[in-house]
């Protein structure tokens, strides 16, 4: 089954290098209106992973909040150089469901696709 592999941010070159992973489909969104466009037209919205590059505290979190709303089945990865605790508590908040570096390994991003393909949609539903 293929995982559909979504990275919403500025840093095309983040999804270069993980161009020829095994059963994963790389689409970018250049901001999450880009995104919520792009998962509406994809058939299997379950097997989603999506990327979402930090930014602005305030912007991100409503921005992840509002793609939260139309597709809670997302399994959401906010990619970050690292967190404050107050962040790490707003971004949880709005709906994320892991972190990674953007120094991000092939074999660790692949451990995040396993992560997010068995955690079942019915799970995320709670989140």
């Amino acid at each position: 089954m293929t995982t559909n592999l979504l990275y919403i941010g500025k840093s095309k070159s983040f999804l270069t290098q993980f161009g020829k992973l095994e059963d994963v489909q790389l689409i970018y969104a250049k901001d999450h209106k880009d995104a919520i466009t792009i998962c509406i037209n994809l058939k299997a919205r379950e097997n989603i992973i999506i990327l979402y590059e930090q930014g602005n505290l305030k912007e991100d979190v409503e921005n992840i909040t509002l793609f939260r709303k139309k597709f809670y089945q997302g399994y959401v990865v906010l990619v970050t150089g690292g967190l404050k605790k107050e962040e790490s508590a707003a971004y949880l908040k709005s709906g994320i469901n892991d972190t990674i570096s953007p120094n991000i390994s092939k074999e660790e991003l692949i451990q995040i696709k396993d992560k997010s393909c068995s955690t079942s949609a019915t799970e995320r539903k709670k989140w």
